[in-house]
């Protein structure tokens, strides 16, 4: 099955035909041109994509690069450091209500590891360097231990 694909404002949109429609499966290409000139705004290039070429990853990051959808690994660090920030959020509240349960214990060495544990979290954006991974799939897989 194939996507018509386009890029509009540096967004890459991805049309889905409804094949059903398509009674002669040997002018599919005709079909999909004739699609294309519906719902492309006038104007704009647009390429046909076979839905195995399709990236699963980082739709937010998708470009188009010689008819091609390719991952822009710099927004997609973007897009996963954000992630990590809200799981950091949540373990930093998760640790907030440890905090007060600590401290109406009155355990000074609890309540150190908890703060050294907190400042490691409140700098996971400055310390966990995304460069490492130079893929879209390991960069989806990166987590830091602190979160895991």
């Amino acid at each position: 099955m194939k996507f018509i694909i386009y890029e509009e404002d540096k967004s890459v949109t991805v049309v889905s035909p409804a094949y059903s429609l398509c009674v002669d499966e040997e002018n599919i290409e005709d079909f999909l041109n004739k699609i294309a000139l519906k719902v492309i705004p006038k104007g704009l290039s647009y390429f046909f994509i076979e839905n195995t070429e399709m990236p699963t990853l980082f739709r937010e990051a998708w470009k188009i690069s010689e008819e091609k959808i390719i991952i822009d690994m710099e927004k997609a660090r973007e897009i996963k450091m954000n992630e990590i920030r809200e799981l950091r959020s949540a373990k930093l509240a998760e640790l907030d209500i440890e905090e007060l349960k600590v401290m109406r214990k009155k355990d000074k060495i609890q309540l150190d590891e908890l703060y050294i544990k907190k400042e490691r979290l409140c700098d996971l954006p400055a310390t966990y360097d995304l460069l490492q991974f130079v893929t879209a799939e390991e960069l989806a897989e990166a987590l830091p231990e602190e979160l895991a």
